[in-house]
C-alpha cells in the first residue's frame, strides 16, 4: 500500500516540527504526496512562530530537538494558543513509558515511534485532521 492523494485533504494544514533535516523532509514529502498543505520548522522555536501565522489541522512534533524539546514546546501551544483546536502528534525515537508519560503531562494527543511507516503516518494525520471541533488531548 502506498500513500495516495485525497482531494479531501487539500486545503488542511499540517505544521510539522523535527530537528533531523531528512526526517522532516520526509514527513513533508509524504503528507504533501497525500494533499495536505505543510509547513516545516526545525526546532520548537520556529514552530511556535509560524503558530503566530498559521491555523494548522494537526501538528507533528519530534520530542527531542535542540533549543526548545518537543515536550516544552507542546506545553507552550496548550499555554499560549488555548483556543487552538489542533491535535499534536509526537514522532519520536523513545519508546519507552517515561517518553509517553511526559507527552501526557505536556498535553499531546497522539504519539507515532519512529521509524515510521508513511501509510500509518498519514492514516493517522487523517484521522486527527477529521476530528470534531470539540477536541480535547488524549494521550
Amino acid at each position: 500500500m502506498a500513500v495516495e492523494f485525497d482531494a479531501k485533504r487539500q486545503g488542511r494544514i499540517v505544521l510539522v516540527a523535527d530537528d533531523s533535516r531528512t526526517i522532516r523532509e520526509m514527513i513533508v514529502f509524504f503528507l504533501k504526496k497525500a494533499g495536505y498543505t505543510v509547513f516545516a520548522a526545525e526546532n520548537g522555536r520556529e514552530l511556535l512562530s509560524l503558530l503566530n501565522r498559521i491555523q494548522p489541522r494537526v501538528i507533528v512534533l519530534d520530542a527531542e530537538m535542540p533549543e526548545m524539546d518537543g515536550y516544552e514546546t507542546c506545553a507552550r501551544i496548550r499555554q499560549t494558543h488555548p483556543d487552538l483546536k489542533a491535535p499534536v502528534i509526537f514522532f519520536t525515537s523513545q519508546n519507552s513509558t517515561e517518553s509517553l508519560f511526559k507527552a501526557k503531562g505536556a498535553k499531546a494527543d497522539d504519539y507515532i515511534v519512529k521509524p515510521f511507516n508513511p501509510e500509518g503516518l498519514v492514516e493517522r494525520v487523517d484521522r486527527w485532521a477529521i476530528r470534531n471541533s470539540l477536541h480535547q488531548p488524549t494521550v
